[in-house]
């Protein structure tokens, strides 16, 4: 499962409005993990912990943290995102073989598609801000 932002679209904001491609990718990449991790539904916490941040290449592993903490706080596995430059994709995964599962809504503590909800709710604030500047 991946989010994938719109680079092109993204770079081209951020060069009109003369702002470092490598900070805006690195704060949308930080807000949408965030987001993500926030509204995956916990039982064990494995599922929450293994939202992973690829640079260039998609995750394929899965780790064996948890993180049990409540919907809502910040999410205690942080990704290293220092190294986005901003020029290559950045991937969203979670390679648990049952996440689909819970995207699907398996889970009655959190809705169906909270995934696409998360990157709904980015890319909605992604639109305003671009047009936010444009007007």
């Amino acid at each position: 499962m991946a989010g994938l932002m719109q680079l092109r679209a993204v770079k081209e904001f951020a060069d009109a409005m003369e702002l470092d491609i490598a900070l805006v990718t690195q704060k949308i990449t930080i807000d949408i993990h965030a987001d993500i991790v926030r509204g995956t539904p916990v039982d064990t916490g494995h599922a929450r912990a293994n939202w992973q941040i690829g640079i260039g290449s998609w995750p394929t592993t899965t780790l064996a943290a948890k993180d049990k903490q409540p919907l809502g706080s910040d999410p205690a596995i942080k990704p290293d995102v220092a190294t986005i430059d901003g020029e290559k994709v950045i991937y969203v995964t979670n390679a648990l073989p049952y996440i689909g599962v819970l995207e699907d809504g398996s889970s009655k503590q959190a809705p169906v598609g909270f995934v696409g909800l998360a990157i709904a709710r980015m890319q909605g604030e992604i639109d305003a801000r671009i047009a936010s500047y444009l007007n």
